[in-house]
Order: C-alpha cells, then structure tokens, then sequence
C-alpha cells in the first residue's frame, strides 16, 4: 500500500472549511423552496419570531416529534444520513476519489444516502450487498450510477427460474469439445470479464444458478472444465423486490454480508427531486466520466483488509463488539433467534466497520463504525433494523445517535412537566411555587443538554427544535410568574 495514498490531512481548519462551505452550498432557492412548501415542516425555527405572541394568548407550545425530527427515516439512519452527507474528513490521495465518488452519488440521487453508504461498504470490503425494496425505488439505477463512475467492467443479468448457467459464464466451447473432449465454456461475455457484477432477483433463479453465483461470492471463482478460474471482481450486487421465505434460500442469504432496505422517498424529497434538472432522466446515469479506477478500488480493498486484520489490537473495541454480541444473543431468546449470526457474519462485520472507517476519512476503525456495520449486516428483515438500532443505541456505539437520544430525553421530560404545570395552573396552588421550581431545574437541564450540541454539525438542526421548545417553556413561565405577581399585589 502506498503510505502517501492513505495520508491524512493534519489541518482541522480546512476540514472545517471544507464543511461549511458544503453546507453553504445547499443553502439556496431551492432549499428555500421545499422548507416553505413541505408539509413535514410544521416547525418554526425562529424564535424572534416566536417571542412575538402575544402574552394574553396562549403559547402553542409542542413537542418536536420524531416526525419533525426524522420526516419518514428511522433515527439512526437519519443520522448516517448526516454523517455521509459531510464531506470526507481526509481530502488528500485516494481519499480525494472516494470523496468525489460519494459526492457525485449524492448529488444524483435523493434520500439515498444511507443506501449509498451501504452499497460503498459493500465495494471497499469486496463483500455482497443486497437491495431489498418494492420496484421503482432506483436500486438498480445506483448501482448502474456506482459502477459508471468507476472505470470497473459492469456485468448486469435479471435472473428468472430459465436462466441456464450459459448466460453467466458464456456458451460451451464446441471447438474444444469435438477436438479434445473438453467440457468447457467461452471465456468471453460473461461474469469472467465483469469486475462489478449485479444480479437482479437471485431467489427466482434456480438452484444450479445460486450454487454458481455461491462459489462466485465466497471464492470469487468459477468452474471452467476441471480447472477453477479466478475472476477479476471488485464488487457484486444483488437486488430484490422482498425476502425469500423458503428454507432453501435461507443458506445463500445469509451470504449476503450486507442488507440494504430500500423505500420510496418522503413527499418532501419529491419536492426536492422534481426541482432537480435532469435528474429524472435515467440515461444520465449512464452517461458520465469515471471518478475512480479499478485499481483505485483494489487499493482501498487491500488498505480494508489490513485494518480487519489488524482490528484485533483495538481491545475496547473488541471488548464493546462481545457486549454486542452478548445483547443480541438475549433478544434472540425473545425472538426465536431472529438475529443469530453465523460465525462467518461475526467477522464479516468487522470487515466492514473497516470499510466505513475509510468512507468516513478515518484513521482507524473506531465504534462508530462498528455501529454502521451492524446496521448492514445483522437486520434480515426491515423490521429488525429499529430493534437493532437500538441495541446500538443502548451500548452508545454512535456518539451522535446517542446524543439525538439525549436532546429528545430531555425535550420529552420538559414538555411533558410544562403540561403538568399548565393543567394545574389556577386550579392547585398550594405547591405551585415548587413546580415552577422544578420546571426552572429542567429548563436549564435542557439547555445545557442543547449547549453541548449546539455546534454539532449533525444535531445542530434537532438542537435548534429543543431549544425552540425552551425558549417557549421560558415565555409561558415569566407569563404566570408575571399572573401571580399581579395577584400578590392585588390582595395588599
């Protein structure tokens, strides 16, 4: 590996540079635009004009719901939704390239970038990735993105239950045959030449062909004759329009180190893509420059490798990783083993927590990396995603996740004390000087559970929504501090 490829950039102030002018970036008409028109924005995040009301009419004082907070994404993949978004930490060799490749992915696609992040993951370890999703929700229009963006040989097939092998691995050589008795196919027009392979629909295949693309996922080979013959392959893809039931897929999906759930996008992402110029055409996907080679990618491949193989060195990794383990071996007796994992997922995930630390511009794998890949590879249904997401929550393996879990504590122990207060305001006086009290304490609990956020990148926006909720809950509570003065003053 050259050393200079994975250098990392020792300039904190042109990280952040490079951050805020990203962010600038998208602050334009358009982001203007869907802000005043969406209908999941029911938020004012102004408070000047907040303070405006007027204090003889009741505050509308609400709960920021997750909702407002998430629109149509699960928590924690609306903050990797944040996380992928940000320009990489390292912009120097071959990161440079994998910046530009995220960017240019982002860019094309809308509410795609847990997905992105996925199916990246999924390129850098050289480990299967799966789709699953309803049709018409671009699985295949990303991978075709991916791949043109690279200079990798792109193999693409649509299985069905007639596919016979000759479609994969070329016709048999009649030559050969008749001259030698050698049983042996074409080496031209099929998975041998493809270095990024997707295979659309495996389980309506048969069982010759997923024993064939078996072999070419775990050994990255194929039978030609006797011999076994390598393949040039970077990355392979399957896509799928829902979960195989039968048993006898159960075995094939299992080696599918990383599911990626797919949905169709929030009616405030149509907003935003119908005001995207071209992006409705599905040719564009096509039709654009590489950004990264093939030995590009065999470059971070081999610098992925080495971080799994050295991953063993990090022991508070290792240690939180057995913890993890641990919590998903009791839900498992409360969900019949929904979530067991085979030995060879257990180290796949590690794998691939190597492969996001390089997404994110990292030195080393760190545990928020380890928490991504816990989200591609231990799921196997969508609705296990949220139970695993909160297992990652409740071992604090994603400092941003845990500190979105913070903010909506908080926010939640406010509104709900604010209302106790609000009910019992003018009805039980005896002890309202105390609950007034109380209501200051977790006033400035929650400002400074916002304080440690405020410059948080991530969890500015949910911020700013809690700190709305304070400043509201400080109106109401000068306003009956204000009432009871005036009573005080009326009796002498």
């Amino acid at each position: 590996m050259d050393k200079d490829s994975f250098k990392f950039a020792q300039n904190p102030t042109d990280i952040a540079a490079a951050i805020k002018e990203s962010i600038d970036k998208n602050r334009g008409s358009l982001g203007q635009f869907i802000e005043k028109h969406s209908v999941d924005n029911k938020i004012n995040n102004n408070p000047s004009q907040q303070s405006s009301t007027d204090e003889n009419t009741d505050l509308k004082i609400e709960l920021p719901t997750s909702k407002n907070f998430f629109g149509d994404k699960k928590p924690f993949e609306q903050i990797l939704r944040g996380i992928i978004s940000l320009p990489i930490k390292n912009r120097t060799g071959i990161y440079e390239k994998i910046g530009i490749l995220k960017e240019r992915l982002l860019e094309k696609f809308v509410e795609r970038e847990v997905e992105t992040l996925g199916i990246l993951s999924g390129l850098f370890a050289n480990e299967p990735v799966i789709m699953i999703g309803p049709y018409g929700t671009a699985k295949t229009n990303l991978i075709e993105a991916m791949a043109g963006l690279s200079s990798a040989k792109y193999f693409y097939y649509l299985l069905n239950p007639y596919t016979e092998p000759d479609a994969l691995l070329g016709p048999i050589d009649i030559k050969a045959y008749k001259r030698r008795g050698e049983f042996k196919r074409s080496t031209k027009g099929g998975v041998q030449e493809g270095e990024i392979l997707f295979m659309d629909e495996p389980f309506k295949a048969s069982n010759a062909i997923r024993n064939i693309l078996l072999d070419i996922m775990l050994n990255n080979r194929y039978k030609n004759g006797n011999e076994d013959i390598a393949l040039p392959r970077v990355g392979i893809y399957f896509a799928a329009n829902e979960i195989p039931e039968e048993q006898d897929d159960a075995a094939f999906y299992d080696r599918l180190t990383l599911k990626v759930f797919v949905d169709y996008i929030s009616r405030k992402g149509w907003a935003e893509l119908l005001l995207r110029k071209g992006q409705l055409d599905e040719d564009a996907f096509k039709e654009q420059n590489s950004v990264i080679s093939t030995e590009d990618i065999r470059k971070i491949q081999k610098e992925v490798r080495h971080r799994y193989n050295e991953v063993y060195k990090n022991v508070n990794l290792i240690g939180k990783y057995i913890d993890v383990q641990s919590s998903l071996a009791d839900d498992n007796e409360n969900n019949n083993n929904e979530h067991r994992l085979s030995d060879r997922m257990r180290k796949k995930i590690l794998k691939i927590a190597a492969s996001v630390s390089v997404i994110f511009g990292d030195e080393e794998i760190k545990e928020e990396h380890l928490a991504v890949a816990l989200h591609f590879c231990v799921p196997k249904k969508k609705e296990h995603v949220e139970i695993v997401d909160n297992i990652i929550l409740n071992h604090e393996l994603s400092p941003t996740y845990s500190g979105l879990h913070k903010l909506g504590v908080v926010a939640t122990e406010l509104y709900n004390y604010y209302t106790e207060v609000k009910k019992s305001e003018g009805i039980d006086t005896s002890n309202f000087s105390e609950k007034v009290e109380k209501l200051d304490e977790l006033i400035q609990k929650t400002e400074e559970v916002c304080k440690a956020y405020h410059e948080n990148l991530i969890l500015s926006v949910y911020e700013n929504e809690v700190a709305n909720l304070v400043h509201n809950v400080q109106k109401y509570r000068e306003r009956i501090m204000g009432k009871s003065a005036d009573k005080d003053h009326n009796k002498t």
